[in-house]
């Protein structure tokens, strides 16, 4: 979608062209997955 409306691809390195994977997402300085984590009660 991004490459579509903004031409150019989030995922691709700008200095070797290697493409990346997201690992983790950040809202308020918190990691999205903890805040999943603890919502469900897994800790």
């Amino acid at each position: 979608s991004i490459l579509l409306t903004f031409g150019y691809d989030p995922l691709r390195c700008p200095e070797c062209g290697a493409s990346m994977l997201v690992l983790e997402v950040y809202h308020k300085k918190t990691a999205l997955f903890e805040q999943y984590r603890k919502s469900m009660g897994y800790g």
